[in-house]
Order: C-alpha cells, then sequence, then structure tokens
C-alpha cells in the first residue's frame, strides 16, 4: 500500500498549476468555479452531518460534474458510472480515487487541484487478476470501517442519492449561466435542423445532423428522437429509424455540458397543417402553458401535474397524459424527479425544469428556470412561430410548429 501512496505524492509533484483555460473563457472563469465547488462541498458537509456519515462516495459521472463545478470524468459515455470514484470525509477533504491511467490527466486538465481535490492513485492493474476493488481498498484505507454513504445501491454503504437530487437545488449563478449557454445553443440548433432537414431523409439521417451539430458545440447529445409522418402519430419515444420524412418531423433532443442537461422540442411540417393537427398543438401549448403558471417556488409538483391534468380535460383531450410523464426536475440528470398524482418533491426559486406534454402526434418542451415571478425560457429559437396562451393570469408564447413550403 505504500506505493499507492508513493504515486500519490508523485503525481502532485509533477502537476503545472492550472490555467484559465477550463471553459475557454466564454462562461466562467476558473476563480468562479472555484467558488461553485465550495458551495458544492457545504452542501455535500451538510448531507453528511444529517445521515452521520463518516465519507460520502460518488461513483456516477454526472454527480461528480456537479460536485466538480463542470468536471468530465467519463471515459465510457454509455456507463452511469465514471472512471474514477470522488470521496468525501468530515473534515472537508475530497480524495479522486483514480488509477494511473487518469489521475494525472483529470488533476492536470480538469483543475482539479485548483478546487482542493487530492489524487489517490493505484497502477490500473492492480487488482485485476484477483477481482479485488482496488478503488474499495483506498476507501477503507481513508475512512476505515466508517459509514459510508454513496450515490446508488453500491455494496457496504447507504444510498443517498435521493438527497443529493434535492441537494442540486437551487442552481448556483455559476450553474445558471451554464444553463442558459448551453439552452440557447440547443434550443437553435434544434431550429437548424428543422429549417435544414428535407423530405426523403431519413429519422436516422435527421438524427445524425442533429448529433452532428451539438458535437460541434462541444456538447454531448444524451437523447436524440425522431420521429416521422404516420409514426410520429404511433409513438411518443421514437427512437430514430430508416423511416422517410415525407411531411411531418418531431426533432427531440437532452444534450449535455458541464454535467448539466437541457431538454427541447420541436416540430416542423412541410405544406399546410390540417385542422386537427392545428387544434392538437393548440392545445399542447395551453397545457404547456398551465405547467409553467403552476411552476412557481413553493408549489409541489403534484399540484403542478393536477393544473396539466386540467388543462388537458379543459382542451378536450382528457386521457392523453397517461399516455407519457409530463416532465420534471431537470438538471445533471434528463430528468432528476418526475411529476405524477402523488409527487410531494417542491419547486423552489432556481430550480430548472423542463415540462413536456403531448397529445397524440404533437408535443412541446422547453427547458426552463423557476424565478421568483415566473419562469425563463432557457431554450429559446430564434424566429420561430409562437402560440399565445393564457394561463393562471398570465400570457404565454410557446413554440408551434414550423410550417415550411411543399417540395
Amino acid at each position: 500500500m505504500r506505493r499507492l501512496a508513493s504515486l500519490s505524492v508523485l503525481l502532485l509533484a509533477v502537476l503545472p498549476a492550472f490555467a484559465d483555460t477550463w471553459a475557454g473563457g466564454k462562461v466562467i472563469t476558473s476563480s468562479e468555479r472555484v467558488q461553485e465547488a465550495k458551495e458544492k462541498d457545504r452542501r455535500i458537509m451538510a448531507i453528511m452531518k444529517a445521515r452521520g456519515l463518516d465519507a460520502l462516495l460518488l461513483t456516477k459521472f454526472r454527480n461528480q460534474a456537479w460536485a466538480l463545478a463542470g468536471s468530465d470524468t467519463r471515459i465510457v459515455h454509455s456507463q452511469s458510472e465514471g472512471a474514477v470514484w470522488l470521496l468525501y470525509t468530515p473534515s472537508g477533504r475530497k480524495y479522486l480515487i483514480a488509477s494511473n491511467i487518469e489521475a494525472k490527466r483529470l488533476m492536470n486538465e480538469e483543475g482539479l487541484g485548483d478546487i482542493g481535490v487530492e489524487p489517490r492513485v493505484h497502477p490500473w492493474h492492480f487488482g485485476i487478476a484477483s477481482g479485488q476493488n482496488q478503488q474499495w481498498v483506498a476507501v477503507t484505507e481513508l475512512v476505515g470501517g466508517g459509514r459510508v454513504g454513496a450515490d446508488g445501491p453500491l455494496p457496504q454503504t447507504e444510498d443517498v442519492s435521493a438527497e443529493l437530487a434535492r441537494a442540486r437545488f437551487p442552481l448556483t449563478a455559476t450553474e445558471i449561466r451554464k444553463m442558459r449557454w448551453l439552452g440557447t445553443k440547443c434550443g437553435a440548433i434544434a431550429g437548424e435542423v428543422c429549417r435544414e432537414i428535407a423530405p426523403g431523409m431519413s429519422e436516422e439521417d435527421i438524427g445524425g445532423v442533429t448529433a452532428a451539430k451539438l458535437w460541434k458545440e462541444r456538447i454531448f447529445p444524451t437523447v436524440i428522437l425522431v420521429g416521422v409522418d404516420g409514426r410520429l402519430m404511433e409513438y411518443r419515444h421514437l427512437t430514430p429509424t430508416a423511416r422517410v420524412l415525407r411531411k411531418y418531423a418531431l426533432v427531440n433532443l437532452c444534450a449535455e455540458r458541464w454535467g448539466l442537461v437541457v431538454a427541447v422540442s420541436r416540430l416542423v411540417h412541410f405544406g399546410d397543417v390540417s385542422p386537427e393537427l392545428g387544434r392538437k398543438i393548440r392545445a399542447c401549448a395551453q397545457v404547456d402553458a398551465a405547467a409553467l403558471a403552476a411552476s412557481r417556488p413553493g408549489a409541489k409538483f403534484g399540484e403542478v401535474f393536477a393544473a396539466e391534468t386540467a388543462a388537458y380535460g379543459k382542451a378536450g383531450f382528457s386521457s392523453e397524459w397517461k399516455q407519457h410523464h409530463q416532465g420534471g426536475a431537470i438538471g445533471y440528470f434528463e430528468r432528476e424527479f418526475l411529476a405524477c398524482p402523488e409527487s410531494g418533491e417542491t419547486v423552489v426559486e432556481g430550480m430548472a425544469l423542463a415540462w413536456n406534454p403531448t397529445i397524440r402526434g404533437v408535443k412541446v418542451e422547453d427547458t426552463v428556470l423557476v424565478g421568483r415571478d415566473g419562469v425563463e425560457i432557457l431554450t429559446p429559437t430564434p424566429d420561430w412561430p409562437m402560440i399565445r396562451v393564457e394561463a393562471g393570469g398570465k400570457t404565454f408564447e410557446r413554440p408551434g410548429i414550423l410550417v415550411r413550403k411543399a417540395p
């Protein structure tokens, strides 16, 4: 075990100072990131104190991104678990438990030393043949046999994932700034895709265009749903297929940067929209406006859900809410928690939400930020056709269907 400690000391000795390049100077500065990380430390310490824990372990890269103010620790994008572990102790110390493959790169390129992270390094091959988990060996060495909380059902730990989800709100000022940047980019990209695609393209082609535009902005697409024509009328979760666009398409994306996620959906139609489809999109916009009006600080998610279902009924589509979830809080996961009839979670100022009402063939979805006096749309699409609706004594403009000339 002395070899582990020696590697850690050696790593610290060779690391250069972290330059102010983490966000390219575009969104937040390194000093602002340090302050964000300190606030995350405070929230994590509060969870540990409330649960009487001797350590708290984060294994999922989304939770690590939250705690480390946007650092990216993942390698395999299809796995929720990160390539490293992050361990917090009651003294306020935090450790990156990583193999020698990852540790130096993360400490250097992600600037973890600047936000108080200490590396705990093991050779990549330790424990492979014997099946011994060297990350858990390091946890045991650091905290002994105490009570350890974790961000999931990990053996020998207590699951505190629910507490972590609540601790992510309200968003910090720097997180809000990052969400605004991300939302603005993604709202614009959804609109660009709808304006550039053409009949004859497949759902897979459209999904590829969407992904390429996101990657160009260093944004990672976590969900891309594309549905066209009759298939759009049949299903709600439209994973792209070889089906070819004729007249009508949905582009729905969730996308992530710095661990933060936004969601947005847009619809495009080639040629005139039928009266029935027009009635549906106006009704869906009304439901979405009802949800936004009810999203006030202090409101229960169940109350927002009730406002949505009432709006469905008033519009003549009382059963549509049963066909798909209605959305909920969004942040470091596509939905931190969903709204449902029994939801007891509370809307707070500084919370991000993504409601997504659907009626067969239409969907309205934006990511919004809850403010003291209303919500702010984080995913606007420039020059998009909007539907003006009233709800809760307020006027909302919700996205309609983009109508393009038929070929």
